[in-house]
């Protein structure tokens, strides 16, 4: 059962991090507080429940304590919370069901990966899922992986900025399904690993007028059959790629663009290539200027 941190401040929060969180496994949380900045380290494993974190607006967590257990949303950014939950080096969050990092649907917390590992060894998890309108994550560093999607985006005009570091999955790394969203690569890894599905960022039938902007890093997958850098069933999709590598081994596009409308525009730096027998760009009824 979900077991709620009601924070109104840091001084509260820090309070029930430390003795109210229940987790039901083996070990010890421990946070400390300065100004609007509460610090958690420790390590907890065999977790049976949720942390559940509401931060108010400026108020920042900075996650550098080792969590993992066998809970859907082991950590859950809860519905009131505005504030910033950031992942430190050193940090380490680890689910065996279905979500490890879940922001709700009204959620308004922005979430910084800026090192350390978030994880998910369920059977198509997520690893860092977000159903919150306007959603923020950024990745400044550190590895997000899971076999499902590294991070599943719901809400609309939904943000995701990878500037290094890593993102994996072994089906969709980047999962887009909320129309409006943005999602950016400037540096790191962005790759699916599956042999016969799954692209680096796929976005969604759903998710219209969704925009892609790679200026560095690379995004990339690695399968030979429906395997795509990035893919889109969205209409009035927009790829702007400057810069980077996107790459793909697959037997169809590597940029392969399947909803209606969309365009593709190749500039500056950026790579793009098929390495298989596949197309380096397909699909129905785009604009293309290279």
């Amino acid at each position: 059962s979900p077991q709620t941190v009601e924070a109104t401040d840091a001084d509260n929060l820090t309070f029930q991090i430390n003795h109210s969180y229940d987790h039901g496994g083996s070990g010890t949380l421990s946070a400390v507080q300065a100004g609007n900045t509460v610090t958690v380290t420790g390590k907890v494993i065999n977790a049976k429940n949720q942390l559940v974190l509401n931060l108010d607006s400026g108020v920042k967590v900075v996650w550098k304590a080792e969590l993992s257990g066998s809970v859907s949303g082991l950590m859950n950014l809860g519905d009131s919370s505005n504030g910033t939950f950031e992942l430190a080096q050193g940090g380490y969050i680890s689910s065996s069901e279905a979500v490890t990092i879940y922001n709700p649907y009204v959620s308004g917390c922005s979430i910084i990966i800026n090192g350390g590992v978030v994880e998910n060894t369920a059977t198509d998890g997520y690893a860092i899922r977000a159903d919150a309108l306007n959603a923020n994550i950024t990745v400044n560093n550190g590895s997000i992986s899971s076999s499902g999607s590294g991070i599943y985006v719901m809400g609309a005009t939904t943000s995701v900025t990878v500037n290094n570091g890593a993102v994996t999955a072994k089906r969709d790394a980047i999962t887009v399904r909320g129309a409006n969203s943005v999602v950016n690569v400037n540096g790191g890894t962005v790759s699916s690993a599956d042999n016969l599905v799954g692209s680096g960022i796929y976005i969604a039938s759903a998710a219209d007028n969704v925009k892609v902007n790679v200026t560095g890093g690379n995004v990339y997958a690695t399968g030979v059959e429906s395997n795509h850098a990035i893919c889109s069933d969205g209409s009035y999709s927009r790829l702007e790629l400057s810069g980077g590598t996107i790459k793909s081994n697959g037997s169809y596009g590597t940029v392969y663009m399947r909803g209606s409308n969309s365009t593709v525009i190749v500039s500056g730096t950026a790579k793009v290539e098929n390495t298989g027998p596949g197309d380096v760009i397909s699909g129905n009824s785009m604009d293309v200027s290279v």
